[in-house]
């Protein structure tokens, strides 16, 4: 391997982007649920919290997002990227029944009665997880469709940031987007930012 190219790996945006990203989820249930750190868990008192189940769904897809560059390791990227999708759909069942995960109820202590993983971010997390196996399957058809998701979840979530007001007393408070906490919003958009790196890199690489 020449100087140039271990550079080029070791400074790839797409692995600084998730490796970040990941640091603040995992930090995010450590040391804001464990730890008892409620900044890292909520913005104020009044916001939604990052649920738990939310933040191990963010530092899976961090995580399996960094495998989709070493070919040894994408089958368990596409696996992890998996139960994610089950993570959204277990959570889809728990909406409906008015339950919550049972890992976040390891933490009943510190959940007020408003704090659930939202459905729209356990359906965002889904959209996520497709978009990373998409891009880990290789072709050129699978990296278009996960480019296109990754702009489509960019936009959202920029709209998202600039439209909503993540105070639900707020005038400016979205309903349909009520649950969503300030720190899933920027976690969907680094990890959004990162699969369209990822996949223009790809597409490159085809080319």
């Amino acid at each position: 391997m020449t100087e140039s190219s271990f550079s080029a790996q070791r400074y790839n945006p797409t692995g600084l982007i998730a490796g970040f990203g990941a640091s603040v989820s995992l930090a995010i249930l450590v040391v804001g649920w464990f730890g008892g750190v409620d900044p890292l868990v909520r913005v104020a008192e009044s916001h939604p919290a990052t649920m738990p189940s939310a933040a191990v769904g963010f530092a899976a897809l961090f995580g399996a997002l960094l495998t989709v560059s070493h070919p040894q390791a994408r089958f368990l990227g596409i696996c992890v990227a998996i139960s994610v999708v089950l993570l959204g759909l277990g959570n889809a069942v728990n909406l409906g029944t008015g339950t919550r995960p049972n890992l976040d109820m390891l933490f009943a202590d510190g959940l007020l009665d408003v704090d659930r993983l939202s459905g729209v971010t356990s359906s965002a997390l889904v959209f996520a997880a497709v978009g990373v196996v998409a891009l880990t399957l290789g072709s050129r058809r699978a990296t278009d469709l996960a480019e296109t998701g990754a702009l489509i979840g960019l936009s959202g979530t920029v709209a998202t940031l600039l439209g909503h007001s993540f105070d639900p007393l707020s005038i400016y408070s979205i309903q349909y987007l009520s649950g969503v906490s300030e720190y899933e919003a920027g976690l969907f958009l680094l990890f959004f930012l990162a699969l369209l790196t990822a996949a223009r890199n790809r597409k490159a690489a085809l080319v």
